[in-house]
């Protein structure tokens, strides 16, 4: 199961789930639709007052579970 950092609406991961992974993906140079940094929230006015930004974006985090059975 992978889980977005920057997906609204988060919660936990279940019980039955090991982390294995933490992944660190390069975002656009130029602007986001999603960026809390930035200011920018399309999807969510929660993450910002625009719907857009121009910037340097950080990365994309991403969490990488294991469910177990």
């Amino acid at each position: 199961m992978v889980i977005p950092m920057n997906n609204t609406n988060r919660k936990p991961p279940p019980e039955n789930t090991a982390l294995v992974e933490t992944l660190y993906v390069p975002a656009s140079r130029w602007g986001s639709t999603m960026s809390f940094v930035l200011g920018a929230g399309f999807y969510a006015h929660e993450w910002g007052m625009l719907p857009f930004a121009f910037g340097a974006a950080p990365k994309e985090v991403y969490f990488v579970y294991y469910v177990l059975t």
